[in-house]
């Protein structure tokens, strides 16, 4: 019953941009509604096994929506192009010291202070606005400007 409700409440609050991440990479809305199907169907079944690791679930939602789309194409057999993959997938990381930069990065964003790491996924990588993200984390419109310019500012100099 427990594992009923926690799911409902993540398919509440993702659903939306879960599908609209689908949309943006099909070309009918019933396949990215039938594909959003898909996601949530294999969050639930896997949902006994996901472990917390301090980022929210919605990352975890978009890895399978990222790896359901990449199984839709190859399915539909559509000519899964580069450039199709890469938009689903992102860039790739070719060098030794790609992927030493992308572990650098990964240490300082994961050594910011939790609700700064919070505001800047919410941001950036969820695409909410500062009003929304000061809604729901009952902080000022102004203060999350603040803490999105100085975590920025932050980051800059870590990286340099």
């Amino acid at each position: 019953m427990q594992k009923n409700i926690v799911f409902e409440k993540i398919y509440k609050e993702n659903y939306p941009k879960i599908l609209n991440f689908i949309k943006s990479k099909t070309s009918t809305v019933e396949d990215a509604e039938d594909i959003t199907s898909g996601v949530f169907e294999k969050a639930f079944k896997g949902l006994d096994n996901f472990k917390w690791q301090g980022i929210p679930v919605s990352s975890w939602l978009y890895k399978i929506a990222k790896n359901s789309l990449i199984d839709f194409y190859r399915k539909k057999k559509d000519s899964l192009t580069t450039e199709k993959m890469l938009e689903i997938k992102g860039p790739r990381i070719n060098s030794e010291q790609d992927i030493m930069s992308n572990l650098c990065f990964e240490q300082i964003v994961n050594s910011l202070k939790p609700r700064e790491r919070k505001i800047i996924y919410m941001k950036f990588f969820e695409g909410h606005t500062n009003k929304n993200i000061a809604k729901k984390l009952k902080l000022t419109e102004n203060n999350v400007a603040i803490i999105i310019h100085r975590t920025i500012k932050d980051l800059r100099k870590a990286l340099i």
